[in-house]
């Protein structure tokens, strides 16, 4: 009555489970919920990368590469953070120099995480905040300069730029290496 299968009973569950697992869809719930890692038990953070963890929503550690144990329901990964420099690019924004010209001006910087403590719970979004000090401190020393002091006196003007996103960023964990003016245009 029954052809005899020369499958086990276990090899029978576990192609049900495959069939089941293939067909239906994902529930949206868990599409793209986090970039971060799930929280299982071992975790290999990799080369340049530090990791902020919290246990019981308070701070508990700063987990540096290598193998760690992160327990699940009691901790969390609050925030993964890059050690490599990360460029930042300051869009074109309108200046006036001491003359009345207006000009355009835009900036490149480039930044690297220094501590990861103050990155993750002294400010909110550190690049967005860099980005808006560069933009007020170049509005700033443009309108004291006229027009062809800007142009001759670029290497100053970047480096003014940076050691004044070097204060602020002190306090952020965050580090200018570099900030350099890409185009300045006459309107």
């Amino acid at each position: 009555m029954f052809a005899r299968s020369s499958l086990t009973l276990r090899q029978i569950q576990t192609r049900y489970i495959q069939r089941q697992l293939s067909t239906k869809p994902v529930p949206q719930f868990f599409q793209g919920v986090s970039s971060l890692p799930s929280n299982k038990i071992i975790n290999f953070i990799p080369q340049e990368q530090q990791w902020v963890i919290e246990r019981m929503g308070k701070f508990n550690r700063i987990a540096k590469e290598g193998p760690h144990f992160i327990y699940p329901l009691v901790e969390k990964i609050r925030q993964i953070h890059s050690l490599k420099e990360s460029v930042l690019e300051i869009p074109p924004h309108n200046c006036i120099t001491s003359e009345q010209d207006d000009i355009t001006i835009d900036g490149v910087a480039w930044l690297k995480t220094t501590d990861p403590y103050k990155a993750t719970y002294n400010i909110d979004d550190a690049n967005f905040a860099i980005g808006e000090l560069a933009q007020t401190t170049m509005r700033t020393e443009i309108g004291n300069l006229k027009f062809a002091d800007v142009i001759q006196g670029r290497k100053a003007l970047n480096e003014k730029i940076r050691d004044v996103i070097n204060e602020a960023a002190s306090n952020w964990g965050v580090e200018c290496i570099r900030y350099e003016i890409k185009d300045i245009s006459k309107i």
